[in-house]
């Protein structure tokens, strides 16, 4: 291959032609939308002429289910009526978001915050978490009762809300901090980026010390996370209601927790870098470059074909320090897909292999892995995308565009 450099200065921040974008304007978080009333989900949309959107519902990051396909692309409102036969009516909760995305493609934006979605007053459903209660007891009398007691209540709090890595399990603890012991039972959530999960808990006089002592009472739930991120967010909550038919105050705790997994190899901020023989740019997720004249990259006798090459950033976020082939069965691939001729320019590949990793990492710690990339010469855009997993089709991290500029293109 011939060497020709292309005279010109660096370009380090180049025009993205091909920097699609979608921005969800409503609900974009503190919103209360009740159920069976109409609103207007509506978002702008950059560098988006063809092609269709798709809207999906997310309760505590998880997806609940599809409103709306099919949008045209010069289309960016919905009019939606709250738990219609689409998406029939999740539940009332605080923790709803909403996503538009580019129907078989990977450009979206989902609410910057949460929002709420809450039942209808005049509906004669009971609120939302609200759990049967048992039959009331018999009043006591005064002559039978001590007048302290009238005073004294349990308060039931969620104390502590952990991730076991190893075991991949969440657990939490319910602590009584009220002046009497709780016999009766509650309604308990867990909300993940790895799923949901509600149950009732029954607590016989048996099980009230325990939600007295020091370290409360645990509830465990077994969760295998995806691989995509290093941390998520978890919410657990308590709806109580002692066996006399009093309902006390819910308890919830939300945090953020690490996720770990055995060396798990991610995208460094999600960006890569493209190093020419003049100079280099550098890309966030699905933003572009143009490669023009003042690049200077490696090119063929006939300037039919460019070389040049792919820098990306790579951490440990595993829990342990340890080698890429001490866990065989995740990896780092990356894929050229040409537009419009829908080919893949690069077959799905392993861009990670265990000779990249010659020393244990530990966790936090991250390294860069350099990869020669020659594409030919020719109109339409070049898609870059990473995925992590078992295989090239799990977990798409992210993607980045390149196109030839026109006086390039024989």
């Amino acid at each position: 291959m011939k060497k020709a450099i292309l005279t010109a200065a660096v370009i380090v921040f180049a025009t993205f032609l091909s920097a699609q974008s979608i921005t969800v304007t409503s609900p974009n978080g503190g919103e209360s939308w009740v159920h069976n009333s109409s609103h207007n989900i509506t978002w702008t949309a950059s560098d988006i002429n063809a092609g269709t959107y798709v809207i999906t519902l997310l309760k505590g990051g998880a997806p609940v289910g599809t409103i709306a396909s099919g949008i045209p692309a010069d289309q960016f409102a919905f009019d939606w009526t709250v738990g219609t036969s689409n998406v029939p009516f999740p539940g009332a909760a605080a923790n709803y978001r909403i996503q538009v995305q580019v129907q078989g493609g990977a450009t979206l934006d989902f609410s910057d915050g949460p929002f709420t979605i809450t039942e209808e007053s005049s509906s004669g459903l009971r609120p939302a978490g609200e759990i049967h209660t048992f039959p009331p007891r018999p009043p006591f009398t005064k002559a039978t009762q001590p007048p302290l007691e009238f005073h004294a209540t349990p308060n039931l709090q969620v104390s502590e809300l952990t991730y076991d890595y190893q075991n991949k399990r969440f657990e939490a603890r319910v602590k009584n901090i009220g002046s009497a012991s709780f016999n009766g039972r509650f309604r308990w959530e867990w909300y993940t980026c790895c799923g949901s999960r509600t149950a009732y808990k029954d607590i016989p006089p048996s099980q009230a010390a325990q939600l007295n002592s020091a370290r409360g009472m645990p509830f465990t739930f077994d969760c295998s996370p995806p691989l995509h991120e290093c941390s998520m967010q978890a919410i657990f909550s308590i709806e109580p209601v002692t066996d006399q038919g009093t309902r006390l105050n819910r308890s919830e705790l939300e945090k953020d927790l690490p996720r770990y997994e055995h060396t798990q190899f991610l995208m460094s901020d999600r960006h890569v870098m493209l190093r020419f023989l003049n100079g280099s740019v550098h890309l966030n997720a699905n933003q572009g470059h143009t490669i023009t004249r003042d690049n200077a990259y490696d090119s063929n006798a006939n300037f039919t074909t460019a070389t040049f090459r792919v820098v990306a950033g790579i951490r440990n976020c595993g829990g342990e320090a340890g080698r890429f082939d001490q866990w065989p069965a995740l990896g780092l691939y990356w894929s050229v897909h040409h537009w419009p001729s829908n080919t893949y320019t690069l077959q799905p590949n392993r861009f990670v292999t265990s000779n990249h990793i010659q020393s244990p990492l530990a966790p936090g710690q991250g390294i860069s892995i350099t990869r020669v990339l020659t594409l030919p010469i020719r109109s339409g855009r070049y898609e870059l995308r990473f995925h992590m997993g078992s295989n090239h089709r799990e977990h798409p991290l992210s993607s980045f565009y390149i196109r030839f500029a026109d006086e390039l293109i024989h």
